[in-house]
């Protein structure tokens, strides 16, 4: 009795050891993280400008051609955002007489009366219009300059938009290799399919819309190359450089595709430990997220000065709200709305092909070779939560995603994977059931 006793008492201990432990580790490796951001941010805004303000007026001419918001085809959804992307470029060449410290972390660029980022960005470089002020964009990391910066000094934002595309295709290649290799070569087609409902064109040429893709991308690799029980450092890192890069474009795609190919890649879990595997990873994924954000208002403060978390708190309370000069949001109309604008590509048409045809391939002879219903909820009930996350994240940035739903319609990729690979594992699985099927007719036979 004692010694049962004793075993219950250190067991006990040990949980709680681990569930104090587990948080404080977490929160290390976002602290970490973050100071490592900011020396990065810090760096590159030591690099001298001359040569960045030269290549951003090599640029101008390619915003003033096309526009704020160009669409590039008319037939799919196309639209750039060049406000953002001007920003960003404004921010890259800004030669604000400041520390590099406080450059960091304040995020300066110029700004023309009230001009928009990409009429500013034109009537200075080409119309020689001087800045009247500099204005700053604390709230967010702004960790893309420590690639644009760089790039800046080589490259004009044309070729830089050629790189990126080139990129993205090599890093979707070379996420398919893989899965061929690792024997996964039924998830190909989801991949390649919901790569192509991200318009690659549009991605490619909008910097802004990237960073998400690259975050999405090197997290599927990552699940690809470490073991199971490491998962959870490839979600809390997916949610620290979310933070970190993007500009609130379609995060939770960050957390959402990354899930669905944990959940594709380890179908063969039972239905308890998928659900609370999914809640950890997308509690390791939240943490890496808020936490990294979160640190930028602290250490911004901290260096500047500026109360950094108010122009958030702001900024957040604005996103959530439910109107906007006088005009109301609902989730319906804003999913509608999404929805009507993701589906317009002509890859919309093979996505519903290959689900019919997943479809065929599972009811044909079902009932002779039926898995069982408690295998087919396993699969089906964790990949339907994840492919609703997006409808969760429009219902709390009802504001953002409506007004800005020409790229936040992009978080519905989550959901397009989702129903993919939810017909590919149950194709799989009824294929595995098959099997067994023979296995045991032909012993029955041979008795």
């Amino acid at each position: 009795m004692s010694m049962n006793h004793d075993y219950r008492s250190i067991r006990t201990s040990t949980k709680w050891k681990k569930a104090v432990k587990t948080p404080l580790f977490l929160l290390f490796h976002v602290m970490l993280a973050a100071v490592i951001g900011f020396l990065a941010l810090w760096s590159v805004y030591s690099l001298p400008t001359a040569s960045i303000d030269k290549n951003v007026k090599a640029s101008s001419s390619v915003f003033s051609n096309e526009g704020t918001f160009p669409n590039l085809f008319k037939w799919c959804t196309s639209k750039l955002d060049n406000f953002t992307d001007a920003v960003m470029l404004l921010e890259a060449s800004n030669d604000y007489e400041a520390d590099s410290m406080q450059k960091a972390m304040l995020n300066y660029r110029g700004s023309i009366d009230d001009k928009t980022p990409c009429d500013t960005l034109i009537a200075h470089y080409e119309n020689g219009v001087e800045f009247t002020e500099h204005v700053t964009y604390p709230r967010y990391w702004h960790g893309y300059l420590i690639w644009l910066k760089p790039l800046l000094l080589v490259f004009n934002y044309k070729t830089i938009r050629v790189i990126n595309g080139i990129l993205q295709i090599i890093v979707v290649i070379w996420i398919c290799f893989n899965l061929w290799e690792k024997e996964n070569s039924k998830f190909i087609l989801p991949i390649a399919l919901t790569y192509g409902m991200l318009m690659p064109v549009a991605l490619s040429y909008s910097l802004q819309f990237s960073s998400c893709f690259f975050i999405v991308a090197l997290s599927i690799l990552l699940l690809l190359y470490t073991s199971k029980n490491k998962a959870h450092y490839v979600f809390l890192y997916a949610g620290v450089l979310t933070a970190y890069f993007d500009l609130l474009t379609y995060p939770i795609a960050a957390f959402g595709i990354p899930a669905v190919m944990y959940l594709a890649l380890y179908n063969k879990d039972g239905l308890q430990k998928k659900l609370v595997k999914l809640f950890a990873l997308g509690a390791c994924w939240g943490f890496g997220y808020i936490g990294m954000w979160s640190l930028k208002w602290l250490i911004g403060g901290i260096i500047t000065g500026v109360n950094v978390l108010e122009d958030a708190q702001a900024a957040i309370r604005f996103r959530i709200s439910r109107s906007y000069n006088g005009t109301s949001y609902s989730l319906s109309s804003c999913l509608h709305t999404c929805f009507a604008l993701f589906t317009k590509t002509p890859c919309t048409y093979l996505v519903c092909l290959y689900c019919l045809w997943k479809a065929f391939v599972i009811g044909k002879d079902w009932r002779k070779n039926r898995a069982a219903i408690k295998d087919c909820l396993s699969l089906c009930l964790p990949f339907v939560l994840v492919a609703f996350l997006p409808l969760a994240w429009y219902a709390v940035t009802l504001n953002h995603s409506t007004i800005h739903a020409f790229f936040t319609n992009k978080a519905l990729s989550v959901s397009a994977l989702a129903l993919m690979m939810l017909f590919a594992n149950i194709a799989c699985l009824k294929k595995s059931t098959s099997a067994r099927n023979d296995i045991e007719t032909a012993r029955t036979r041979s008795r």
